[in-house]
């Protein structure tokens, strides 16, 4: 098994997709700090918005997948800046719940949903930011990616028989293409140190033995460098 399957094997995360929106007009979804270990994610599906977290503004656009992994208060909203908020309408349609509002200007499509790692999740996005955006619309590695986020996003909608269903399993693949994703480009926290094919060994090794009385000396033999080179090596990363 790769090391990155035994990461989500050992890590044991769950997710779940909870909203399907389609905005409209002047309009803003604020979402509160989360509690450790659970992580918000919200995939654009169609149009533009903006971002605001930690004092920061983004836009994003179709095709960004935002990950949260600290669960920081953020809050999304609409390119038009003029008039009254538009008042949401929500409705569960027996597999998530559609929130929706009508407006002029460019309309928004995103599914959002929460990633569950538990407080040692925290290890694999250590050192990120507040913010983790991986662009697949500019990305020839994120087909397969971009190619779930849709089904994703039709099944939501779909009242056809094992819809539920269809969205729950899929969840896991999502996240699983995700993390992969991030691999290949700034990876943060213990994702880069399965790139790092120094470092590599190493972390093959304690995730198939985690039980394993792992020292900084045994570690740095399965990397064939000096307890030294290890350390320093390790603690750039």
């Amino acid at each position: 098994m790769d090391t990155l399957s035994q990461l989500i094997a050992l890590l044991a995360p769950h997710g779940a997709v909870d909203q399907h929106c389609r905005f409209a007009g002047h309009w803003e979804a604020d979402h509160p700090q989360t509690p450790a270990g659970v992580m918000p994610w919200h995939a654009i599906l169609a149009g533009e918005a903006l971002l605001e977290t930690n004092g920061q503004t983004m836009r994003v656009k179709a095709g960004d997948v935002l990950l949260l992994p600290h669960g920081s208060p953020h809050l999304l909203s609409s390119l038009e800046r003029q008039g009254a908020l538009a008042t949401k309408t929500r409705r569960h349609n027996g597999t998530l719940t559609e929130v929706m509002t009508e407006g002029e200007g460019g309309e928004l499509e995103l599914l959002c949903g929460e990633f569950h790692f538990g407080v040692n999740g925290a290890l694999l996005f250590d050192g990120a930011g507040g913010v983790v955006r991986v662009e697949t619309a500019a990305r020839d590695d994120c087909h397969s990616l971009r190619a779930l986020l849709a089904m994703l996003g039709e099944e939501s909608l779909s009242d056809k028989p094992g819809a539920a269903a269809i969205v729950r399993e899929l969840t896991s693949t999502f996240l699983t293409l995700l993390l992969r994703a991030l691999l290949h480009e700034n990876a943060p926290g213990m994702l880069a140190l399965l790139v790092d094919k120094r470092l590599a060994p190493a972390v093959a090794a304690v995730f198939s033995e985690p039980a394993a009385p792992w020292t900084l000396e045994g570690l740095a033999e399965r990397c064939f460098l000096s307890r030294a080179t290890f350390a320093r090596h390790f603690a750039s990363r």
